[in-house]
């Protein structure tokens, strides 16, 4: 694998962490939350986004590690259990737990994509917010501890100052943006509707 790709991978990684920041108020509420479309429709809309940033990395492993992105018309469900299975070229990048977990994303995924988003209930989006938080520590670090990535580390500047100042920047840009796009105190958050 080429250190583009393996720098591709945790571009699509530090995306993945930014979406998975934006489910922390809706990881508070309880099954039970008092939940109407207004508050429902963000919802599905980011167990959606959750599940295509992943997918996304998935794909990049696919078409520049495997040479072969399925295509078939189950090509959702092919590509998760392509990466559950070593190749000639690679070892697994998910295990098998994972992709049962992810391909409960990957239905809501259809469901998301074919259904009216006024019709999605809280009481149905609940356990997979609630699976949220696990399912992303888990498939972050499957993927940082896969030789994958393991054998093309970036090279780390040895002090501060050897940082670029961009770079250096960087995760501060990604908090404001975190911030930007989801203050710390919503006033229709959780605790306005129940």
């Amino acid at each position: 694998m080429s250190r583009d790709l393996a720098a591709e991978i945790r571009v699509g990684l530090e995306e993945f962490a930014v979406v998975r920041q934006q489910f922390e108020p809706l990881i508070s509420w309880s099954s039970e939350a008092t939940a109407g479309v207004i508050e429902t429709s963000p919802a599905s809309a980011m167990l959606h986004s959750f599940y295509t940033e992943i997918e996304k990395i998935l794909k990049l492993i696919a078409r520049e590690w495997d040479s072969h992105l399925p295509s078939s018309d189950s090509w959702h469900k092919d590509l998760l259990l392509q990466m559950s299975q070593a190749t000639a070229k690679r070892p697994a990048v998910l295990s098998t737990g994972l992709v049962e977990v992810l391909s409960e994303f990957l239905a809501f995924r259809h469901l998301f994509r074919g259904a009216s988003i006024a019709l999605m209930r809280w009481d149905k989006l609940y356990p997979l917010v609630a699976k949220v938080d696990v399912t992303y520590t888990r498939a972050r670090n499957e993927l940082e501890r896969s030789p994958l990535l393991l054998s093309n580390r970036p090279e780390q500047p040895e002090t501060a100052r050897d940082v670029p100042p961009a770079e250096a920047a960087l995760p501060h840009c990604i908090e404001a943006a975190i911030v930007a796009t989801h203050p710390p105190h919503d006033p229709l958050g959780p605790s306005a509707i129940g």
